[in-house]
Order: structure tokens, then C-alpha cells, then sequence
């Protein structure tokens, strides 16, 4: 069975980001941020971030932004004008209208993968609904989120 890894990095520090990431023994990092190269990314901002994956942990790095909810979904949830259910329903038909999970090499599972976005923890994030989409295709990869214990 493989694994599938998911992490946010808010609310990390670098140090232990990067360790939990090397300790996971994951060789890709598959980022599914809508954007990837704002301020308030920090060590994860696309100028950076594939030389520390490769420096600091030998991983690879592949960036999948149709993954990623839309703005206008991120914003409805975000003001809370939409339960977590109805976001959860949007998100899965946006990623079937997109066709999104045809964007992903089924190869990067054979070794072990992480889903990066922003959110500090999986339960309220799209990455852990699309991990779960994975899994309906993969069902023999098993899912653990990284979290800060800290």
C-alpha cells in the first residue's frame, strides 16, 4: 500500500516544516494553491520553495493550480456565506467540470506524494477533499495529514 502525504504550511516554522516533510520521506510535493507566489506565503512562494524542497529534503516539486477552488468559492467560504457541505459539493463539481484529476500522472503515487495548500489543518481544507478523490481512483494508497503539533 502507499502512502499520500497532505501538509498546510501556515502556522509552521521552516525548520519544522521542512523536517516534518524530510522525516515523511516523501520525494514529491504536488503544491494545489490556487496562487502560489503571494507575499504572504513566505518559505513556500514559488521563488524559493523548489530549491529548499530539493536542497533541504530531495523532493520534487509540481505545481497543479486546477486543483485548487476558484476564487469566487474560496471567498463564499470565507465569508461564510456557504456551509462546509456546500463547499465540499461545489469544490468536488468544480474539480469534475475542470476535469481536473486527469491533470495528475498517476506515476507520482507510486512513490510517496504530498499535497500541499495553506490551511494549518485538513479538516476545513481542500486538500484533504481532494486526497479523498485520489483515494476513490488509488484505493490502495493510504492518506495521513501532516499536522503542527506545535
Amino acid at each position: 500500500m502507499s502512502r499520500l502525504y497532505t501538509i498546510g504550511f501556515c502556522g509552521w516554522t521552516a525548520e519544522d516544516f521542512f523536517e516534518t516533510l524530510r522525516n515523511s520521506k516523501t520525494v514529491r510535493l504536488i503544491d494545489v494553491r490556487r496562487n502560489n507566489n503571494r507575499q504572504l506565503d513566505g518559505f513556500t512562494k514559488i521563488t524559493h520553495f523548489p530549491y529548499f524542497l530539493r536542497e533541504l529534503c530531495s523532493m520534487s516539486y509540481c505545481y497543479v493550480p486546477s486543483l485548487a477552488p476558484d476564487q469566487a468559492l474560496f471567498d463564499d467560504w470565507q465569508r461564510r456565506d456557504i456551509t462546509w457541505g456546500e463547499y465540499e459539493s461545489r469544490y468536488s463539481e468544480l474539480i469534475s467540470e475542470r476535469k481536473a484529476l486527469d491533470d495528475l500522472d498517476p506515476f507520482w503515487f507510486s512513490e510517496l506524494c504530498c499535497l500541499l495548500c495553506s490551511e494549518p489543518t485538513p479538516e476545513h481544507c481542500h486538500r484533504r477533499l481532494l486526497a479523498g478523490m485520489i483515494k476513490e481512483i488509488i484505493t490502495d494508497i493510504e492518506i495521513t495529514h501532516l499536522v503542527n503539533d506545535q
